[in-house]
C-alpha cells in the first residue's frame, strides 16, 4: 500500500505540474539541477536532507538523487523520477543513496557542493529516525569508494560498522 501511496504521490505532482491551469496561475517548475549554481539557497539543501530522511524513514530507496530529479515550485523542493527506487531496511542501502546526492553535488555544483550538502546533512540528521547509524555508515562508504581497488581501507571504521551490524 505503501507503493501505491508513493506512485500516486508522483502522478499527482505530475498532473498538478503538468496539467495545473497556467491561465490563473503561474507556474514555477525548475530542475534544481539548473537552479542550484544560480540561485543557492541553503534552506534548500536542508530540505532537500528532510525530504530525503522522511523517504529513508519509510525504508524507500530513491537510488538516483541527483539534482536532476528534483524540482522547485514556489520556493519547495519536489523529489521526482522513483524508476530505481526500491524498499529496504539496510542502513548500508540509506548511505549510498546518500553517497550517491553527494557524488551528484561534487560533480554537477562543483562550486558549492560541500556547503550544500552540509546543509543536506543537517536536514536528514534533524529529520531521519536511524541518523547516527547511517551518517556512520556514510563514512564507511565513502572510505571503501575512495581505497577501492588499493585493499586499503580504513579498518577501525570498517571494524566498528560491522560490530554495530551496519
Amino acid at each position: 500500500s505503501v507503493v501505491c501511496f508513493y506512485v500516486f504521490y508522483v502522478f499527482f505532482l505530475f498532473l498538478f505540474f503538468f496539467f495545473n491551469d497556467t491561465a490563473t496561475t503561474e507556474i514555477y517548475t525548475l530542475s534544481l539541477h539548473d537552479a542550484l549554481p544560480i540561485f543557492f539557497d541553503v534552506r534548500w539543501c536542508r530540505r532537500i536532507g528532510e525530504h530525503v530522511a522522511s523517504m529513508h524513514n519509510q525504508n524507500i530507496i530513491h537510488g538516483d538523487l541527483t539534482t536532476s530529479n528534483m524540482l522547485l515550485k514556489e520556493d519547495e523542493i519536489y523529489l521526482i523520477d522513483f524508476g530505481l527506487s526500491y524498499f529496504s531496511t539496510k542502513i548500508e542501502d540509506r548511505a549510498v543513496d546518500l553517497h550517491l546526492l553527494k557524488q551528484a553535488l561534487e560533480s554537477k555544483h562543483y562550486k558549492t557542493a560541500e556547503d550544500a550538502f552540509k546543509e543536506v546533512l543537517e536536514g536528514y540528521r534533524k529529520t531521519a529516525k536511524k541518523a547516527g547509524e547511517i551518517l556512520l555508515r556514510l563514512e564507511v562508504v565513502e572510505e571503501r569508494g575512495r581505497h577501492k581497488g588499493k585493499g586499503n581501507c580504513n579498518a577501525k571504521k570498517m571494524e566498528l560498522a560491522k560490530d554495530k551490524n551496519l
